[in-house]
């Protein structure tokens, strides 16, 4: 998937005015959820993601574990928006992220993720598994 389109993609699905805040909130979504994945996993995502966005994920891999308030808060701060506005970005952001990478590399990235966060990523997650029939 092209930037432009992935960008837009989480402009329209956020319900952003702005390009601008949706690269901002790829970004920090990305960059939150980078810290949870092992290096391997978040160069995996980051090879089938756009360029111009791939640094976002792969940047601070700690395999760190925290929950979902935290993850939000973070994202928030990030951002530099309140809680509500973060977690429909995490929303949105999942949504175009399972669009854009292989159902292979969405299980894996689920897989590293607290169960609470895991929810967040699980309705995108189903579409990729309904678009790809059984196996």
């Amino acid at each position: 998937m092209e930037y432009e389109r992935f960008i837009k993609l989480i402009k329209e699905r956020a319900g952003l005015a702005r390009f601008g805040e949706a690269e901002r909130a790829a970004s920090a979504v990305l960059e939150v959820l980078g810290e949870h994945l092992s290096t391997e996993q978040a160069a995996g995502i980051a090879g089938q993601l756009p360029t111009h966005i791939r640094d976002a994920i792969t940047q601070n891999n700690a395999a760190r574990q925290f929950g979902l308030e935290e993850f939000i808060r973070l994202v928030g701060e990030r951002e530099e928006v309140g809680i509500r506005d973060a977690e429909n970005h995490v929303h949105a952001v999942f949504s175009v992220l399972s669009d854009a990478i292989s159902l292979h590399e969405a299980q894996d990235a689920v897989e590293q993720l607290p169960e609470a966060i895991r929810a967040l990523f699980s309705p995108s997650l189903k579409s990729v598994l309904s678009r790809q029939g059984p196996p």
